[in-house]
């Protein structure tokens, strides 16, 4: 075939769906077409731009590496359907050349480039799907035939052109085009790609150059042809090249060098290799950092990041595979199967986010043990597909709202009086000593989640929990440089009181009888470091919890404190000492006092924990010789 028969070739569909020459098909043929930098851009030159080989690399892989499964939808849910021969072939091996994952990733990548891929589907004699095989877009016209059916002409580089029936094509489309051909990324942005092609090549120049930019070699005389040529190769040889660019020049015979070209700081070479990157991630929609940017990223975390990639780049490609899968592939055998990619993998967090969120499954009864093995990737364990319910449930009915139908018709519906209900805890009296009608249990709970910010506990409550017996509020935070704008700080205290056993009712009595010899008043040290946190905290608006007020409340009045706070006093201490590790605790210190230093001063500072430590040895001696 001569190349005027192949150039005729492309346009053998009807008049009306000629390729133009624009055509990415015949551009590649010509081998691109010409960017406004003077660069030639086709699909193949596009691939040799790194950033543009990166964004095709990072979004096909990532989406063929994915798990993917056919489930079918019956009445009592969706099962995974994967004994099917069609899970077979997506799953392992669409024919004898190829895996799974090597298909997809070519088929998308040829998407995301020539803005479709193809796919022929090989059936057997009575229809089933059997093989899958590659066709190269670059090959593949897609145009109508006389009575408007769509067609696909598929021509090899030494064979006629072939006629596939668009039933046995998968054709993943990329958006744009005119509804059934997708348009070709390189095409649109030819421009962007030729300029990043075009400054690598003149940082290759540059540097092949001796990184030194042209000039002009001043002769004060008349110089002869031969002498001109023989001066420009000597000079050439002598300072040419990255070896010779510290070579240093000897001028002879009043000859001067004068610079002529821009240096590469006024020319900004760096900024627009950098801003390019940032095109690329624009044309593929990615965040810049998977391009391997540096300092690229404008999320917080890497969950953040993952997800934001997932809804706004993969998401779309996703759901084309899915839909032209099911289309072609399954819709024939039977309209209750379809695909999903497991994109779980894609949004995993760290270890305690991961196991918090099975925690609350757990708490909830929607997720047994076995599940959240089987989402950690461990086998099944005996008894552990069990599933729990909170014993603070009820039904809606026993709510008096509406009531749910009963499950058997023949059995009676219960109906549960509100009023036998038990009744809510009471509200805590006013009072400064919260922890007398909290646990050391809800206590803790508060303070951790207010140590690291938690906005919702874990049964979803974003204010007020009775569950947990705790509430949530927010703390003005002062800014943290003059000039700048207040915050606010999530706080959790606790809230309801929790009642005592017989046992723990008379502990107090039988504690104070046996303590009866030691003093449980403040002495002056503690009280005056206690004044000095609530001055502090009422100075800078930061430091310690509604339990640290309270706290030091009672030291700087120097009441009595009981056996139990001598306990949470010791234990807090132990707890915080590492606090003052941080910047801001030393007088002089960037940020003095901080909060962590504000905090250790409403339990007492220095002189609380030594008197702490020495009234709770007092009170083990009482123990032991009580025992």
């Amino acid at each position: 075939m001569t190349i005027i028969d192949r150039i005729k070739s492309l346009f053998t569909l009807r008049a009306g769906n000629r390729p133009s020459l624009r055509d990415p098909a015949l551009t590649a043929f010509y081998g691109g077409a010409v960017s406004s930098a003077g660069v030639q851009v086709s699909e193949s030159s596009a691939l040799s731009y790194a950033p543009f080989w990166q964004a095709v690399r990072i979004i096909s892989e990532t989406i063929s590496s994915l798990p993917f499964h056919v489930y079918q939808q019956t009445a009592n849910g969706r099962i995974i359907a994967d004994d099917m021969m069609v899970a077979d072939l997506l799953r392992f091996a669409p024919n004898e050349e190829m895996t799974s994952m090597q298909l997809r990733e070519q088929w998308l990548a040829q998407a995301l480039t020539w803005g479709n891929g193809y796919c022929e589907i090989e059936r057997d004699t009575i229809g089933r799907p059997t093989r899958l095989w590659l066709l190269r877009a670059e090959n593949m016209k897609v145009g109508r035939s006389e009575n408007g059916d769509l067609q696909y002409i598929y021509r090899d580089d030494f064979s006629r052109p072939t006629y596939i029936p668009a039933s046995d094509v998968l054709h993943l489309r990329g958006p744009g085009g005119d509804g059934y051909v997708g348009a070709s990324v390189v095409s649109l942005a030819r421009d962007s790609i030729g300029l990043g092609i075009a400054a690598e090549a003149f940082g290759s120049s540059f540097f092949g150059r001796g990184a030194r930019p042209s000039g002009v070699l001043e002769h004060p005389g008349r110089l002869s042809d031969d002498a001109r040529g023989r001066l420009r190769g000597d000079w050439e040889r002598l300072h040419s090249g990255i070896d010779n660019a510290s070579r240093v020049a000897i001028l002879e015979e009043g000859m001067k060098w004068t610079t002529t070209a821009i240096p590469p700081d006024d020319a900004q070479f760096l900024e627009t290799r950098r801003f390019q990157l940032e095109e690329i991630a624009r044309w593929f929609n990615i965040p810049v950092s998977k391009l391997r940017a540096t300092g690229g990223s404008t999320y917080s975390s890497l969950e953040q990041e993952n997800q934001a990639f997932l809804s706004e780049t993969l998401r779309p490609w996703l759901v084309r595979i899915e839909q032209e899968v099911r289309n072609k592939l399954l819709l024939p055998i039977s309209s209750s199967y379809y695909v999903e990619h497991r994109v779980e993998g894609l949004l995993r967090t760290d270890l305690a986010a991961r196991y918090s969120a099975y925690a609350i499954g757990r708490n909830w009864g929607w997720l047994s043990v076995n599940e959240i093995r089987a989402l950690e990737q461990l086998d099944p364990i005996e008894g552990g597909d069990v599933f729990l319910q909170p014993l603070n449930m009820q039904p809606v009915s026993s709510m008096g709202g509406a009531q749910a139908p009963p499950a058997d018709p023949t059995v009676a519906p219960v109906v549960v009086d509100p009023t036998a209900l038990p009744a809510a805890p009471p509200a805590p009296p006013e009072t400064n000593d919260l922890e007398a009608y909290a646990s050391d249990a809800v206590i803790a709970l508060a303070l951790a989640m207010t140590e690291h910010q938690i906005p919702s506990c874990e049964h979803g409550s974003t204010n007020r929990c009775r569950v947990c017996g705790i509430e949530r509020e927010r703390e003005l935070v002062p800014p943290s440089r003059p000039g700048g704008r207040h915050g606010w700080r999530i706080k959790w205290r606790p809230i309801l009181p929790l009642r005592k056993t017989e046992t723990e009712r008379s502990m107090p009595a039988e504690r104070r009888a046996k303590y009866d010899n030691i003093d449980f008043s403040p002495p002056a040290g503690v009280r005056e470091e206690a004044a000095r946190g609530l001055a502090w905290r009422a100075e800078y608006g930061r430091g310690g919890t509604e339990v640290g007020v309270a706290r030091a409340r009672d030291l700087s009045n120097g009441s009595n404190i009981s056996p139990d706070t001598i306990g949470r006093m010791v234990s807090y201490f132990a707890r915080h000492a590492v606090d003052s590790q941080g910047e801001g605790w030393s007088p002089g210190q960037n940020g003095f006092p901080s909060a962590g230093r504000i905090a250790w001063a409403l339990w007492g500072g220095d002189a609380g924990q030594t008197w702490a430590n020495k009234i709770a040895g007092q009170m083990d001696r009482e123990d032991d010789n009580g025992a």
